[in-house]
Order: C-alpha cells, then structure tokens, then sequence
C-alpha cells in the first residue's frame, strides 16, 4: 500500500491562471506515481451573500455553507478546496480565522472519508506552511516544509510576515529547499540546524525541454527571455542591453519575452522609451505547453533577475541545449557552468550587451550536446524523484 501525503500548497494553477503553481503541480503529479498523493488548496472568492448565509446559517447550511473551487487542475492527483470570504474591511487575523476554517473543513470532510495522510507537505510558508503547522496541532500528522520563495523586504512585508515565515520554518520536522542558494538564506537567520535543511533542486521535464533542429534559414538572432513585471526580474538591465547591442549595428537582433503572468503593458511602454519596442516581441502568459518552443527559439536564453531563488527557466532553456546569459543570481549557481552559460553581475547591461555580442560573432561558442550533458542526469525527473523517496523514507 502507498503511503499517503497529503500536499499543501500556497499557490495552484486553475484554469484562470494556468502559471501559477505549476511547477509544484507538475512536481505532485510526478510524486503520485510512488505515493497516494492528494492536495489541499482553498482560496478567497466566497461572495458576500453566501458568507453572511453561511456566519448566520452554518448549522442548517452544514455542507451547503462552502462552494468548491472550480477549475483546480491536475490530471492526475484529487484536488479538494473550497472557497473562502476575505474583506480588506476585515483584520488579517479576522481573514486568517476564515481561511482556516475553510482548510479544517476540507481536511475533516478527507479524514472522515477514511483518507488520512501519513504526512503534509506544504509549499510556501505564507499559506501552506501555516496551514500544515495548524493541522499538525489538530491531527498530530507531522509535516515537512518546502521553501522556494524569497523574504523580500518590499512594499507587502510586515513583521507579521516575519514570524510567520520563522513559525513555519521552526516546526516543520524538516525544511527542504530549492538550491543551495535558498538554504544559505534559510540558514543564516539562525534558528534552524544545518542537519534541519535538506535541497531537493527543482526539476525539469527532459521529454518535453531538448534540443529541436532549427531553421537556418531564419536571419535573425533571436534572445529569448521570461518573467514577469517586476523589479526583482530587472527588465531595465535587459532593455538597456538590447538597446546598446541596436546602436552597436546589430539590427538583426529581437528580443521575445515570454510574460509568466500579469500583464505586460508597462514593459512595452519601457522597451518603447528605450527605442527599442520594433526589435521586441512581447507574448502574454505563455503556457507550460508552449514553453519548450518558446525557449527553442532562441539563439540564446537571458534572465536579468536580481535574485533566483533556483531559476527553472535558465535550467530548462539548458535542457534544450541554449546557452544562457544570466546574473550572479543566487539560485542558478547550483547548475551555470562555464561550459553551459555565462555569468554576469547584477545590473550589469554593459556586460551583458557584450556576452550577447560575444555569442553571436561566435566569440564565444557552446556546444548543444554539452550544455544538455552538463545537467540532463542531475535535474531531471528521475533524479528528483528519486531524492523524493529517499527524503519522505526518513520521514513516514
């Protein structure tokens, strides 16, 4: 009999917003093949009318009182959730208490359909890690953490954040991580023991992210980029770069930049200030789906970010035998080798303008087969899926 784990995320991909989550959806799918894997995922959108039913009514209501959450996806795990009412008119411990009553109702509607996990496993702190640490307390189940996620002193932080973030963490059985990077950071704050935190990297589907022939015929040399719009990915660097290599003469330069999610409008309103909006192609949300194209066409893969918790989108383009320009990031020094990228530092447009340059003179060469040697057998699915086994063996 497979031992159950009962997944907890703070974010999952519905048919609204298909980006979001998905690597952890992937991730739970491929889990699944080894173990009885569910997920828990509840979210705001309960309407106001069914909330004030459901506050004055739940003893009649019962069952009635919550909706479930529509358009979950997975093709391969139960996905359970309901929605939950959330008032910016409300406190955030108000909003807290709804949001953990939605999450104790699903948990209590899977227990008492005899499902009961052998272990939750949360992703991100925010929401899945408090939730797992409240039903560990009710249910005595134990829980491991997945971090992957930066704490960022930026507008939305508070120090409530804080010690949440360090709550999770201390009573998670074991914290995993996604790089050495994330744990360094993990670490450092001086709560945790090093034997407490475990990286299991992210990984990368090789059916899908290899090397593609490409039509030679095609006179321009494409960059490729993905992100989204924020300051964090650094888009300025990117621009100016772009900007530098067109007044340097080489016209036959485009940018295509993959948006993950969000919208794009003001990186188009930047790249236009820049003069350089005709040499660029912005693509809204690009699909899981259409990723391994997008990233096949290119002549070379960039990410400007100031920070990479672990940089999937370096790993994969990697995957597809494309050399990479990127930052000294943080994340991507668990696989950038000489022999597959170049690494600049932050900001940096000068350089970067120049390793673009370097790449397309053939200056600086690569070959496909190497870059794809350098991390197919450390960062594909077999190899995570392996170190899965071994790390809930030491903790079911």
């Amino acid at each position: 009999m497979k031992s159950k784990i009962l997944m907890i995320p703070t974010y999952w991909p519905i048919e609204s917003s298909p980006i979001v989550g998905s690597q952890v959806l992937e991730q739970t799918e491929l889990m699944s093949e080894e173990y009885d894997v569910q997920v828990l995922y509840c979210m705001p959108g309960m309407g106001l009318r069914r909330f004030l039913f459901h506050i004055f009514f739940s003893f009649i209501l019962k069952d009635k009182g919550y909706s479930f959450v529509k358009g979950l996806l997975s093709a391969k795990v139960p996905t359970f959730g309901v929605y939950y009412y959330q008032s910016n008119f409300f406190s955030d411990k108000i909003n807290d208490y709804f949001r953990n009553r939605a999450y104790f109702f699903v948990f209590d509607k899977l227990i008492k359909g005899g499902w009961e996990p052998n272990l939750l496993h949360s992703r991100g702190y925010e929401h899945g890690g408090v939730i797992a640490s409240l039903l560990r307390d009710k249910s005595g189940i134990p829980f491991v953490h997945t971090e992957n996620t930066a704490l960022l002193l930026d507008d939305y932080f508070d120090t409530n954040r804080l010690k949440v973030y360090k709550s999770v963490l201390k009573s998670a059985k074991m914290v995993t991580t996604v790089s050495h990077f994330m744990k360094r950071n993990t670490l450092m704050h001086g709560f945790l023991q090093k034997d407490n935190v475990q990286v299991i990297n992210n990984p990368v589907d090789s059916s899908l992210f290899k090397p593609i022939k490409k039509n030679k015929t095609n006179e321009k040399f494409v960059i490729c980029i993905t992100g989204y719009d924020s300051y964090i990915k650094d888009f300025d660097t990117c621009f100016r770069a772009i900007r530098t290599c067109l007044s340097l003469g080489y016209i036959n330069f485009e940018l295509k930049v993959g948006v993950t999610y969000g919208s794009f409008e003001n990186l188009e309103v930047i790249a236009n200030q820049y003069g350089i909006l005709d040499h660029c192609t912005f693509i809204k949300q690009v699909s899981r789906s259409d990723m391994p194209e997008f990233v096949n066409s290119s002549n070379v893969f960039i990410s400007t970010s100031i920070i990479e918790t672990f940089g999937i989108a370096t790993l994969e383009a990697m995957f597809c035998g494309i050399p990479v320009i990127a930052t000294k990031n943080g994340g991507i020094d668990d696989f950038a080798k000489e022999n597959n990228s170049v690494l600049i530092d932050v900001g940096d447009y000068i350089a970067l303008s120049d390793a673009i340059v370097a790449i397309y003179e053939e200056r600086i060469k690569f070959d496909a087969a190497t870059i794809v040697d350098s991390v197919i057998h450390k960062f594909d699915e077999k190899s995570f899926l392996n170190k899965m086994i071994s790390f809930y063996g030491d903790h079911i």
